[in-house]
C-alpha cells in the first residue's frame, strides 16, 4: 500500500512519486490505465454514461489507497464536475475488479471487452487504437 498523506476531493492523495497531467496519472514514464479484467461487467466498456475515463485519477488514487469503496457515483460525479441533475449513470459493476496498468507514455491502446471481461490491446505504431497513454 501507498503512503497517502492527505485527501483530495473525496478520494486519497497521491504521494510525490506520482505526477498528474492531462488528467492522467504517470509513475516513472508510464501512465496508470484502469480496466476490469473480470467477467460480469467492464468499468470503462459497460457505461452507458459518456467520460468514465480509463485515466481518472481520483479512481487511480482510490485503487492505489485500497478504497475501493470511494469508487462511487456520487463521487464520479463530483470528481467530473458534472450537475446533480445530469443523466449519469455508470455501471460500476466493475469496479469490483477493477485494476491498474502501467503503460508507457505514448503507447496506442485500446481497452477491448468480452463479457464483462476487459482487457488492454497494445497497438504497434501503425495501427489505430482508441486511446494513447
Amino acid at each position: 500500500m501507498h503512503d497517502l498523506v492527505k485527501w483530495w476531493g473525496g478520494a486519497p492523495a497521491l504521494t510525490e512519486e506520482y505526477e498528474i497531467d492531462n488528467g492522467k496519472v504517470y509513475k516513472n514514464g508510464n501512465v496508470a490505465v484502469l480496466y476490469s479484467p473480470g467477467y460480469g461487467g467492464g468499468y470503462t466498456t459497460w457505461s452507458s454514461s459518456e467520460g468514465l475515463s480509463p485515466f481518472q485519477p481520483q479512481v487511480v488514487a482510490c485503487l492505489l489507497a485500497s478504497r475501493r469503496d470511494l469508487i462511487t457515483v456520487d463521487n464520479l460525479r463530483m470528481w467530473m464536475d458534472i450537475a446533480d441533475n445530469d443523466d449519469f449513470s455508470p455501471y460500476l459493476g466493475g469496479v469490483k475488479d477493477l485494476e491498474i496498468e502501467w503503460l508507457p507514455k505514448g503507447t496506442i491502446f485500446e481497452i477491448d471487452e468480452y463479457d464483462g471481461f476487459e482487457s488492454i490491446r497494445v497497438f504497434n505504431a501503425d495501427s489505430r487504437g482508441i486511446f494513447v497513454a
